[in-house]
């Protein structure tokens, strides 16, 4: 009988300042069986991405300054991380953000308080699960 490989665990890299909300985000996410990538700013967590190949990135939309939208952007730039999976995870759950997230390429949006309770998991976990990469919807133009 030929002996099974042992699955290899997805990574999510997790981009959060917050060193307490990092921490529930981690136990959560390794609880989905993943190995856990932690970059406490937006530019260090690029660079991981860009090192360590993640599956699955997780990015406070609340980091300092303009970071959420220069990692975003950079992700989208890098060739190897085009169609990475993105999930911003916020406090500010209002239709400006929802938007302004899903514009700068996030395939996802979920709120902080409620992934940190618990919820959303299954969202994350979907990401996890499928193969390859996930580019995010492209609008349609207007003609």
């Amino acid at each position: 009988m030929p002996k099974k490989t042992p699955a290899v665990p997805k990574r999510v890299l997790i981009i959060e300042d917050d060193e307490d909300v990092a921490k529930i985000l981690e136990v959560l996410v390794r609880g989905l069986h993943a190995e856990v990538l932690l970059a406490d700013d937006g530019m260090t967590g690029v660079e991981m991405a860009r090192t360590q190949q993640p599956d699955l990135v997780l990015v406070d939309i609340h980091l300092p300054g303009n970071e959420r939208l220069e990692v975003i952007r950079a992700l989208r730039d890098t060739t190897r991380l085009a169609g990475l999976p993105i999930i911003v995870i916020t406090g500010n759950s209002t239709v400006e953000y929802v938007r302004e997230t899903a514009r700068l390429g996030a395939n996802d949006f979920l709120v902080k308080a409620n992934v940190l309770a618990g919820d959303g998991l299954d969202r994350i976990e979907k990401f996890l699960s499928t193969p390859g990469r996930v580019a995010p919807k492209k609008k349609k133009k207007k003609p």
